[in-house]
């Protein structure tokens, strides 16, 4: 690392030459004491402020098990929510059969509370020779 770098890290995080040879464990002389401007130059002016591979290694590591598991999770999710999708999709076709053509903004309790509504009413149609009593009961229901 440059030395020129190294003093502007020090200038700007206000740290002392001791401060940051302990942080980033690294040797230094220090050529200049003053309490603001200390900056530090490492054998050869580099200065190894931590193990950059380990790091990096550890890092994108981490990176990649954070992006599995939002995929993971996407992925859930989609399939959810296509099952609702298709699970949709297939009561408006069982109703579209049976003559009920609006379920677009139905709820699936309506929707199914309409599919058995018109069910009954299909069976009532059909069965014309219901006994007096029954239908009355049925009137009275409200269906």
């Amino acid at each position: 690392m440059d030395k020129s770098v190294v003093e502007r890290y020090l200038k700007s995080n206000m740290y002392t030459a001791e401060k940051f040879a302990t942080i980033f464990s690294c040797t230094v002389t220090k050529e200049h004491k003053n309490t603001r401007n200390d900056y530090v130059q490492a054998e050869d002016n580099t200065c190894n402020i931590f193990d950059i591979n380990e790091e990096f290694e550890q890092a994108e590591e981490a990176y990649t098990q954070a992006e599995e598991k939002f995929e993971k999770a996407k992925d859930t999710y989609d399939r959810t929510h296509q099952k609702r999708r298709d699970r949709f999709r297939e009561q408006k076709k069982k109703l579209n059969k049976r003559g009920i053509s609006k379920v677009y903004k139905m709820s699936t309790h309506q929707a199914r509370s309409a599919q058995h509504r018109q069910v009954i009413r299909s069976v009532l149609a059909e069965l014309k020779q219901v006994p007096v009593k029954f239908t009355l009961k049925c009137k009275s229901a409200g269906i």
